[in-house]
């Protein structure tokens, strides 16, 4: 497989049928932690947001100020805060003849539903509001898609190299969304990297994901995971 996979670009935010997506939006003086569809934040559980981090231009912790309202949260953009990140627990899937609802494997079966697929779902989003070199490294969450060169610099028709990772480690044939469809856009090489190029100024996401398979877990067959990168293209 070719070094740096080659995918469309990308703006708004695209989704996969399963369930929603979920990215991290700036509006006015905050960041929210957003799950739905192109053009369409859907309510959530706050309590389903596990992990909260804020990062300054230094790449070192500043201390995020979280509010969790009915149904979404935020994080204030102060002036301090440059990127940041959450972990979102999103239970667990079930995909049958009658669509996919939010409930486990076992509960499914209770119900005499004909099951396709069975998953439990982690997602993970980044928002780089000002750049820093520590950026273009690791920040640490479970699964993360790593930009490899400053997206904020870029306009359309660049090319913005990115890293995804599990675990710290390379993720190979992780699948690419890249735009508000449900197809995939493409996969990661052997070294995690896909390359995507930028569609045009204003708001810009990447989206990386995949299933681990699970062994005798009567809930789930597999866990899946996604991870986000939204910034903006300012030229």
């Amino acid at each position: 497989m070719k070094k740096g996979l080659v995918v469309a670009a990308l703006l708004g935010m695209a989704a996969r049928a399963a369930a929603h997506d979920f990215w991290i939006e700036k509006k006015g003086g905050a960041f929210f932690v957003v799950s739905g569809h192109e053009g369409k934040w859907d309510p959530y559980e706050p309590s389903r947001i596990k992990e909260v981090h804020a990062y300054g231009v230094t790449g070192r912790d500043v201390a995020p100020a979280v509010k969790r309202e009915k149904d979404i949260v935020s994080i204030e953009a102060g002036k301090n805060v440059a990127a940041v990140t959450v972990f979102m627990d999103n239970k667990f899937w079930v995909s049958s003849t009658d669509g996919w609802k939010n409930i486990t494997k076992r509960e499914a079966q209770k119900q005499s539903l004909q099951i396709l697929e069975t998953g439990e779902s982690y997602k993970y989003g980044k928002y780089i509001d000002a750049w820093s070199n520590r950026f273009s490294k690791p920040l640490g969450t479970k699964m993360e898609v790593v930009p490899l060169a400053n997206p904020l610099a870029l306009k359309a028709g660049d090319t913005l190299p990115v890293q995804v990772l599990l675990d710290g480690k390379p993720l190979e044939s992780a699948s690419v969304s890249t735009n508000g469809a449900h197809a995939e856009a493409g996969k990661t090489d052997k070294e995690g990297v896909a390359r995507v190029v930028i569609g045009k100024a204003g708001p810009n996401l990447v989206s990386a994901s995949t299933k681990v398979p699970y062994r005798d877990n009567p809930d789930a067959d597999g866990l899946y995971l996604k991870a986000t990168l939204a910034f903006v293209a300012t030229r």
